[in-house]
């Protein structure tokens, strides 16, 4: 499907994207509000078990409020 984790995840790091494993943080204790403060700059996917997350400069561009969501991934942008 063109919407596993494996084809988007794979066209993230054909693009630039590195990606990080969040699994050590406290999988129920930091958000993705916790992602933002941690990241102040710089564009970023961050993956939950369900949902992937745009964050730009920490601001959350998202379809709803997502930040109180349980980050487990992230990719970051490598200019």
């Amino acid at each position: 499907m063109p919407s596993a984790n494996i084809v988007w995840g794979s066209f993230l790091e054909e693009n630039g994207f590195e990606y990080h494993s969040l699994l050590r943080k406290c999988l129920d204790c930091y958000s993705v509000a916790d992602f933002c403060a941690d990241h102040p700059s710089g564009k970023f996917v961050v993956g939950t078990d369900t949902h992937a997350i745009a964050v730009v400069d920490s601001n959350v561009w998202d379809i709803f409020d997502s930040q109180d969501m349980y980050p487990t991934y992230y990719f970051e942008k490598h200019e």
